[in-house]
């Protein structure tokens, strides 16, 4: 049969059947017939796709508004596609691709359900604007936003503040219930994984503080949400700190199968933003602005007038500025060098070096020191 088929005309086939083989010749066909099909069809409706067009490299807060009224459903990770609008304390990030359903979801992140949020992604990724989006719609949603400061010593105050509400606050609310009225806070930290890596030998105890003000978080009915570097260089920080996971674009396709994405997908020249969600793939609403790390709130004070109060500051000019514009009834003095000056009472401001502290005499490169004493 072989060697007949061989020898045989284009379009001679054999088909194989439960009755027996039997010999074919299948229709030759040249461009003028398909000219001819063309033309004949033009008329014709044209056949949906059987996929949706890619997703767009920039979504609005709008487009989830209209993805939403076209019957998008919401999609977390406790549950995977829910009800078409996302249930309440949720927080909406994003658009994303179900191409086993031919439809788009709006991919949601709960707090309460899913978990403290990790967000992986190489540089350049969308990590930042990830978090200033999920900042506005934990915004939109009533909820309050604490903004990690992303320098130290910064987050270690506001770290314990948050941490040290623990002890008032009611246990951890179990999963599946549901949340308190109104949504707790919301804690987000950029580049997490360089925090803990600027501790240096104190890193896991910043790491402690983390979860502790996380657990506190959790139990008034919020969450917390961090970025952190490639997967490669973040394990041990991920470990089961995060129970919800965001990737976004990878820095290799090792890395992208390492941080837990669909093996075989990496793609080198994804968009900012572009990532997966609950296995699928997901574009983060671009936010209105940049996330701001807002300042702790400050214990009011008062220069005392019955002793001497030394102020330790960085930009000695600057401080020496603002303790003369506070306090205008004291005379603020500046020593640039030697011992502080004389005086009563008053303030004093010093500057101390990146490293190590100044011994005896301050030198140019720490600035100097200020004191004030009451005038008149």
């Amino acid at each position: 049969l072989g060697r007949a088929l061989a020898t045989a005309p284009a379009g001679r086939a054999v088909v194989v059947g439960p009755s027996g083989d039997t010999t074919v010749q299948v229709a030759a066909i040249d461009g003028d017939d398909i000219a001819a099909v063309a033309a004949r069809w033009a008329g014709a409706p044209g056949h949906p796709e059987p996929w949706l067009p890619p997703l767009p490299a920039l979504v609005r807060a709008d487009d989830l508004a209209s993805a939403r009224d076209a019957g998008a459903r919401a999609r977390t990770v406790a549950d995977g596609p829910q009800t078409v609008a996302p249930p309440a304390g949720d927080l909406a990030f994003g658009l994303g691709d179900d191409p086993g359903e031919l439809r788009r979801f709006v991919a949601t992140w709960s707090p309460l359900e899913d978990g403290p949020l990790g967000v992986i992604g190489c540089p350049g990724s969308g990590r930042s604007s990830t978090l200033a989006a999920l900042a506005e719609a934990a915004r939109a949603e009533g909820r309050t936003v604490i903004a990690l400061p992303v320098t130290l010593p910064g987050p270690w105050e506001r770290l314990e503040r948050i941490a040290a509400a623990a002890e008032a606050s009611p246990p951890e609310t179990p999963p599946g219930t549901l949340p308190v009225t109104p949504p707790g806070p919301i804690l987000l930290a950029d580049d997490l994984d360089v925090l803990v890596a600027a501790a240096a030998e104190r890193g896991p105890e910043l790491l402690a503080l983390w979860d502790s003000a996380v657990r506190a978080l959790r139990g008034r009915g919020g969450g917390a949400a961090a970025t952190v570097g490639p997967a490669t260089a973040s394990r041990s920080l991920l470990g089961a700190r995060f129970a919800a996971r965001l990737l976004l674009r990878a820095l290799d396709a090792e890395d992208h199968a390492l941080s837990g994405a669909p093996r075989g997908l990496f793609d080198r020249s994804a968009p900012p933003g572009r990532g997966w969600w609950c296995d699928r793939q997901v574009q983060v609403v671009a936010p209105r602005a940049a996330l701001v790390s807002e300042p702790g709130a400050a214990e009011p004070w008062s220069a005392p007038d019955d002793r001497d109060t030394v102020v330790i500051a960085a930009a000695p000019e600057r401080a020496l500025d603002t303790l003369r514009r506070a306090f205008p009834a004291h005379a603020v003095l500046m020593a640039a060098t030697g011992a502080v000056p004389t005086a009563p009472r008053g303030v004093c401001s010093w500057a101390i070096p990146r490293r190590g502290r100044p011994r005896g005499r301050p030198s140019p490169s720490c600035g100097g020191a200020a004191r004030c004493s009451p005038s008149g």
